[in-house]
């Protein structure tokens, strides 16, 4: 099996606005990927730092860095990661991002769905 780390901005979301998101994009990415790598569709399953993997304790200062923390953590075992559509502009991403060029994880960009899966206008749509 591979694992995809799906890294998408959050601040401003809610959870439940969160969860939809991962839920729309996870097919189209894992298509992607897929396509992207030469994987089978079928061997691949997707995880995101909303997962309730990360522990929380009740003196968190800053529970941003505690979710990045946890995504970074998360990175060590993933075999790609999707970076969703304004990526750029969030801050948790882009150091995820960093994570994944210095340490030559496979990522696929938003931008890159069209090239990669064909065109197909339904992306966009997502």
């Amino acid at each position: 099996m591979k694992t995809l780390f799906i890294s998408l901005p959050m601040h401003g979301k809610t959870k439940k606005e969160i969860e939809q998101r991962l839920l729309d994009i996870s097919r189209i990415a894992i298509k992607a990927v897929c396509e992207k790598f030469g994987w089978d569709e079928n061997e691949v399953w997707w995880i995101s730092s909303v997962d309730d993997q990360i522990d929380k304790h009740s003196e968190v200062k800053d529970e941003r860095l505690l979710y990045l923390g946890g995504a970074i953590k998360l990175l060590s075992n993933v075999d790609a990661v999707y970076f969703d559509e304004g990526w750029e502009q969030a801050e948790d991403c882009r150091i995820e991002f960093c994570v994944c060029q210095g340490y030559c994880i496979p990522f696929v960009l938003f931008d890159d769905l069209l090239t990669i899966i064909g065109g197909k206008k339904e992306v966009k749509d997502v």
